[in-house]
């Protein structure tokens, strides 16, 4: 199999299965957003096995196909900036994983990158949902960062069990 295939190849089951990882929920936020089964691992799996470029066209593709099954919209700007930068932007974790940064680290940025266009959605097109005495910067603020960053940190613990870590490198030696 040509490397130009394997690339392929694993960027779209990395698609697939953070697809379908997404609609495993762990816990539901009561207006959207949710913690998920890895599903922001494998949005980010790509860019950290084959750098940045490649981790940010398979986590756009991911939020094209995210955005079209069960997107919700109020404005376009909206739309660009929960799906495409929030999403789509989350492979740029490569970038650190090409500069041999952890990969628990370059996992942290992907989820950083999501949870500040998260956080500038919120601030921008969903402040009437903030309570009457809470700033709505605080309220996106915790609001995303309370699901994001929880995912964030159950991904980092199963990452950080050496059997995990052994069969991500296996994997990233067969991708190659």
């Amino acid at each position: 199999m040509s490397i130009a295939t394997k690339k392929i190849t694993f960027c779209g089951l990395s698609i697939a299965l953070a697809f379908i990882c997404s609609y495993i929920k762990v816990f539901s936020m009561p207006t959207s957003g949710s913690v998920t089964l890895l599903s922001m691992f494998f949005i980010c799996m790509p860019g950290l096995i084959y750098g940045g470029y490649v981790g940010i066209v398979s986590s756009f593709a991911f939020a094209c196909i995210t955005y079209v099954v069960s997107g919700y919209y109020v404005s376009i700007p909206q739309i660009i900036c929960d799906y495409f930068l929030a999403f789509g932007l989350m492979g740029a974790c490569g970038f650190l994983t090409e500069n041999k940064i952890d990969i628990s680290i370059a996992f942290c940025f992907g989820c950083f990158i999501r949870f500040v266009f998260s956080t500038i959605s919120g601030i921008m097109f969903f402040a009437d949902y903030a309570p009457e005495n809470i700033n709505p910067i605080i309220y996106s603020i915790t609001y995303n960062g309370l699901y994001i960053f929880a995912e964030m940190a159950i991904t980092l613990i199963l990452l950080n069990i050496p059997s995990t870590r052994r069969l991500l490198n296996n994997i990233r030696q067969m991708s190659k």
